[in-house]
C-alpha cells in the first residue's frame, strides 16, 4: 500500500479475525494500528465469509475475502507519514495507556501531547483508540513539527 502502485484495489482471502481487524471502524474495539494503516491508504470492506468446511483438509479457522480500495491521494508528506506511523504504532502497542504515556516511549514530551490534545478539544486522558483518522492525522502533525 505504501508503494502507491497504480492499482485501484487489492482483493485477498485472510483469516476471519484478521479480516475483522482490517475492516474495523477506527475507534472500535476491533481496530488497531493495522486498521489505521489500511484506512490511511484507502478503505477495506469484507466481501464474504468462507467457512473452514470449504477446504480440504479443513483448517482450524474460518476465512473471509476482503477488498482494499486504494486512495492514491496522500494525506501527509513522506516525513510526516513516517512520524504518523511511528506514533500510531507506539500508541496502539500500549492502547490502554493515555496517549501521553504511550507516546513517551518514542520520546514525545508529555506536556507537548497535553498541549496538542487540549488544542484539539480532547482530554489529557484520551487513549489513542478513541481518536478517529482525522484526529490521528491532526495529532501527528501537531506533534511532529
Amino acid at each position: 500500500l505504501e508503494n502507491n502502485l497504480p492499482i485501484e484495489s487489492i482483493t485477498v482471502m485472510v483469516q476471519k479475525e484478521a479480516a475483522d481487524r482490517l475492516c474495523a471502524e477506527i475507534g472500535t474495539r476491533n481496530s488497531g494500528a493495522i486498521t489505521v494503516g489500511v484506512n490511511y491508504y484507502g478503505n477495506a470492506e469484507k466481501l464474504f465469509s468462507v467457512s473452514r468446511g470449504n477446504f480440504m483438509p479443513s483448517p482450524n479457522v474460518d476465512s473471509a475475502v476482503i477488498r482494499i480500495n486504494i486512495d492514491h491521494e496522500r494525506k501527509l508528506d513522506e516525513i510526516q507519514e513516517k512520524f504518523f506511523f511511528s506514533m500510531v504504532k507506539a500508541g496502539f502497542s500500549q492502547r490502554r495507556k493515555t496517549i501521553a504515556n504511550a507516546l513517551s516511549q518514542i520520546d514525545i514530551d508529555k506536556q507537548n501531547v497535553y498541549s496538542a490534545l487540549e488544542n484539539m478539544g480532547l482530554s489529557k486522558s484520551s487513549r489513542i483508540e478513541q481518536l478517529d483518522m482525522n484526529q490521528l492525522i491532526d495529532l501527528s502533525v501537531r506533534l511532529g513539527n
